[in-house]
């Protein structure tokens, strides 16, 4: 194994494992954004960063889970079908002696259905700590995925049409908004409201200054501090 990972086609097995992760990392954050704010993940870029980040061990736990499970099945056929060829070629054996051919299986296909009764073992353990983890810390898990969109995802905008004092908005598509605004007990509530579809114009109160104006206080020349008289 060390001889093989210098090389480059032994890497090349991790690094799509790891990008394989990634993706499925991505899909559990998009799932759960969507059970924990029950609104569409697509638009929550920042969110679903953190979350896959913070799910990429759990991620790991499904992929392993998975690629044991189907090494195991696959090993337990292909032992099989090697059992029952060795076992056919042994009633056999008497009659290929009279042809000359002599024949003594060297391998025990036992070990290799031990083999693959512990990568199926292992699998199912990984798939059930998997799903201990998730239902157990189900909850907490969608209240932070709460906490982190509101911090991430939704911002202060008081110069946007219809926003109120205290909350933070984050657009939707066809004309919706999000909002999150704090409660008097500190408690937070998500909505989602039609945005107003009258004209609106506002001026900002902090408007973009000229050039002229942005240069002149450093053109400014400051008065020179006057002598002190000398009374009589």
């Amino acid at each position: 194994m060390r001889d093989v990972w210098d090389k480059p086609f032994g890497k090349t097995p991790i690094v799509l494992l790891h990008v394989l992760v990634l993706l499925v990392s991505t899909g559990l954050s998009r799932f759960t954004v969507s059970d924990a704010l029950g609104l569409p993940p697509q638009s929550f870029d920042l969110t679903i960063g953190f979350l896959a980040l913070a799910f990429y061990l759990l991620a790991w736990m499904v992929v392993a889970a998975v690629v044991f499970l189907l090494f195991g099945l696959l090993l337990f056929i292909a032992t099989a079908i090697a059992a029952f060829a060795i076992g056919a070629v042994q009633m056999h054996a008497p009659l290929l002696k009279v042809i000359g051919v002599n024949y003594s299986s060297t391998r025990n296909p036992a070990m290799a259905l031990f083999h693959s009764a512990g990568a199926i073992g292992t699998g199912l353990v990984l798939l059930s700590s998997y799903a201990f983890l998730t239902e157990t810390h189900h909850p907490w898990i969608l209240s932070a995925t709460r906490i982190i969109a509101v911090k991430a995802d939704f911002h202060p905008a008081p110069n946007y049409p219809g926003v109120s004092a205290g909350e933070r908005v984050h657009p939707l598509e066809n004309g919706y908004l999000a909002y999150a605004r704090v409660q008097d007990d500190k408690s937070i509530v998500i909505g989602v409201r039609f945005q107003d579809t009258e004209k609106y114009d506002q001026l900002l109160p902090n408007s973009i200054p000229s050039i002229k104006q942005m240069m002149l206080p450093s053109l400014e020349i400051p008065p020179l501090l006057s002598e002190p008289s000398i009374s009589n």
